[in-house]
């Protein structure tokens, strides 16, 4: 049995040695190592080990975050360059027994010193670096340090060219540091480069008490890293630029997400999304998926003419088309004259009825003025609705005998109804000489006449069915760009009708997506922003989404952007740059704003509580 175990064990080793060969050689170079005098040859590309050295009147002052300045980046296409730094950390007796040593020679040296000797300046310098090392190395220690550079690039001119880069920039960055190639030990240079400092081949290492070593490195941020996060993209503009995990869900009340670019993410291009998808149309997708996996229902109402349902056909996201309901308003039809709401709250049902359809005859007319429309129009609705049975005089005394919500579609007017009794209405007016009447009630016809005839097939009909069915699925997307092609006024009409009904069954943590806040008339927007603030009582959740950053700057009353959950901005222009900061009331440092400041169709801006983060778009949908 033992046996038979032994020879099973080394059966197991020998198919994970076969693994583990298969897979270092797909990471292996596919040309072995020749080494050179200053370089060698690896892969496909050249390659040199450089060493950072101090000349002997190099800078002694080492200001903050100095290692930054040391890193290789911006070398050149197709260069790679990586900082090394092997530390060996130094024995308490060692870092004693030196120190007595140090001390020992520097005061021989002092004592030793002559008038207007040269050199009196580096004793100078001794004395100071002795009393600095004795004051850090309380509670410290001793570290010796090397710093090598690996330098990788197509060709040997290339690989040329990025060192001598690389050299200028440490003159300009430091007084006195220079690189050097250690010629014919490259192979040597390349077998140590992983050990100790003290393995490193180079002149003599550079020793560093504890604080000194640390006041090298730059405070690294971490990006977003969220417990339950997914990734979405890359951080950028820092040494340190890890992937962004973001938990996109994690919000309460609402979210303001705005891009004038087109779709494209690090993983796919503009082409593979197609034209009718803008970038913000990719995050209302993310939105609404990472809502659905916590169980919540998501409604999107489509003014941009964008069609995000198409990324599912195209394999490019998750295929949600069983779990959703995409209603075509042009002919999804909902009644104007029905009213939406809870049987409790039908009080306050009916003058939200009476106020979206007070608006969506303005948007169909703009010339009907507050008499028309407050006056004359809102008498007239009331008794015809009175005269339907749906609302009656002192309706506060007579609530218990008023059905106004909940009734069958069927049973509730139609605009051809309020037509009819609008004729019989004006020739009252007529026979009475009531000329203000008369004009008013002239003008409101008109508008009626127009929505029956050009547009009945939206405005003249009973709730239909395919809308109907849309309550409970957990994704409906309710589309307006065909009825954006009949006219704005239209359009706004259309979703004043469909606010109330689409959002009437959504609870807690369910979410609200607009698409292309940006074609919201200016005069519905209180409307709107009533119907939304109801939604947030109930602890629905709103996300504005704008084809435009300055948009959704100067539409910070609207959308609440100063107390948002949190905020996606794409990259900005100078003067949305300013807007941004002026009303967030921002403090953005400088090189934060150079990088903000692009035409980068990848780069966005989260703002999150106290979290700014720039970073390079990759969604995983």
């Amino acid at each position: 049995m033992a046996w038979n175990k032994n020879a099973e064990e080394k059966k197991q080793r020998q198919k994970s040695g076969l693994v583990a060969d298969s897979y270092l050689k797909q990471i292996s170079p596919k040309k072995g190592f020749t080494f050179h005098s200053d370089y060698f040859e690896v892969g496909d590309g050249v390659a040199q080990i450089l060493t950072i050295v101090p000349t002997k009147n190099a800078d002694r002052q080492l200001p903050p975050f100095w290692v930054t300045r040391m890193l290789p980046r911006g070398l050149g296409q197709n260069v790679t360059a990586r900082l090394i730094q092997p530390i060996s950390t130094k024995t308490e007796k060692w870092t004693k027994d030196n120190e007595v040593k140090a001390d020992a020679a520097v005061r021989q040296a002092y004592g030793e010193r002559k008038v207007n000797d040269p050199s009196n300046q580096d004793i100078a310098f001794q004395v100071q670096d002795m009393h600095q090392i004795n004051e850090d190395l309380r509670g410290g220690q001793y570290h010796g340090s090397e710093y090598k550079i690996l330098l990788k690039a197509p060709d040997v001119e290339t690989l040329d060219s990025a060192r001598e880069q690389y050299k200028l920039r440490l003159k300009n960055n430091f007084r006195g540091l220079t690189v050097e190639v250690f010629e014919g030990q490259q192979k040597d240079d390349f077998e140590n480069l992983l050990k100790s400092a003290d393995a490193q081949i180079g002149h003599e290492k550079k020793m560093y008490t504890s604080q000194e070593l640390a006041g090298g490195y730059y405070l690294m941020s971490k990006g977003i890293d969220d417990i339950t996060g997914k990734y979405v993209g890359v951080s950028e503009g820092d040494f340190n630029n890890p992937a962004m995990l973001m938990d996109v869900d994690d919000w309460s009340r609402n979210i303001v997400v705005a891009s004038k670019f087109g779709p494209r993410t690090g993983s796919y291009s503009t082409e593979v999304f197609g034209d009718h998808l803008r970038s913000i149309s990719l995050w209302g997708v993310k939105i609404a998926e990472d809502a659905m996996i916590q169980n919540h229902r998501v409604v999107h109402f489509i003014l941009n003419n964008t069609d995000i349902e198409d990324i599912g056909k195209r394999k490019i996201g998750a295929d949600l088309s069983k779990h959703t309901s995409n209603i075509n308003m042009g002919k999804g039809a909902i009644n104007p004259f029905e009213a939406f709401g809870r049987e409790e709250d039908k009080l306050n049902v009916y003058p939200t009825l009476t106020e979206k359809l007070r608006l969506m005859f303005k948007e169909m007319s703009p010339s009907l003025n507050d008499v028309d429309l407050n006056k004359y129009f809102t008498q007239l609705l009331k008794e015809f609705m009175e005269d339907k049975g749906l609302w009656k005089p002192n309706a506060k005394e007579n609530i218990d005998t008023i059905s106004l919500v909940g009734l069958p579609h069927n049973e509730y007017p139609l605009l051809s109804d309020f037509s009819l009794y609008l004729s019989t209405i004006f020739t009252i007016y007529q026979k009475q000489g009531n000329q203000q009447a008369i004009k008013s009630l002239e003008k409101i016809q008109g508008v009626v006449d127009r929505m029956k005839e050009e547009n009945g097939d939206i405005f003249d009909k009973h709730t239909s069915s395919v809308v109907d069915n849309a309550q409970t699925i957990p994704q409906v997307i309710y589309d307006f760009a065909s009825i954006s092609e009949r006219g704005r006024g239209i359009a706004m009409a259309q979703f004043i009708n469909t606010l109330g009904y689409a959002t009437q069954n959504l609870h807690r943590g369910d979410v609200v997506i607009i698409h292309g806040v940006d074609q919201l008339a200016p005069e519905v927007k209180e409307f709107v922003k009533d119907n939304l603030q109801k939604l947030t009582r109930r602890d629905v959740r709103i996300a504005y989404l704008y084809d435009n950053v300055m948009s959704a700057i100067n539409d910070k009353d609207f959308n609440d952007l100063t107390s948002a959950d949190y905020t996606l901005f794409s990259a900005m222009s100078s003067d949305e740059l300013e807007a941004y900061k002026e009303t967030m009331k921002a403090t953005i440092p400088s090189a934060l704003e150079n990088s903000l400041i692009s035409k980068d169709d990848l780069l966005y801006y989260l703002s999150r509580d106290r979290e700014k983060v720039l970073f390079k778009l990759d969604l995983i949908l």
